[in-house]
């Protein structure tokens, strides 16, 4: 999906890439995710360095949800490229049931959190959220890749 936005700080139009996967919440969605990830930056042909990290984080991300005992029967991961890089978001929903952030989780949290600590030190930055919608709570995991590259060694 392509989609194009203004730039309030220039009016200039802005090219953006969109992909949202939903997938089923089990073991082998790690895998599945990563891989339509992966495929989705290369086929834009924006950030290349960024396809390996992407796979990476999205491993990461879906590996710590899963291990929050989801009661999630699927989850959705999107990926977005635009000039300053790729932003990924995986949570335990559908992208179509409301939700409600209920706050993000401190760096402090995060620092505590094993299974985001690859997740921490490859991305320019990334978030924790809790979620409630349709009666239950959720987890978003949101991170972004520079455009730059691996922001730390």
């Amino acid at each position: 999906m392509r989609t194009t936005m203004l730039n309030p700080s220039t009016t200039d139009l802005v090219l953006s890439e969109t992909c949202r996967l939903v997938v089923r919440a089990r073991p082998a969605t790690a895998k599945v995710a990563r891989d339509a990830v992966a495929a989705f930056l290369a086929g834009t042909g924006h950030h290349p360095h960024a396809v390996e990290d992407a796979r990476t984080c999205v491993s990461d991300a879906v590996a710590y949800i899963l291990n929050r005992e989801t009661q999630a029967v699927h989850m959705t991961v999107t990926a977005r490229v635009v000039p300053q890089g790729v932003t990924v978001t995986v949570e335990d929903r559908v992208e179509l049931e409301p939700t409600t952030l209920l706050g993000w989780l401190t760096p402090t949290d995060l620092g505590k959190e094993p299974l985001l600590a690859v997740l921490r030190r490859v991305t320019l930055w990334c978030r924790v959220s809790p979620t409630w919608g349709l009666g239950r709570r959720g987890t978003r995991v949101t991170f972004e890749l520079s455009s730059a590259g691996r922001v730390h060694a």
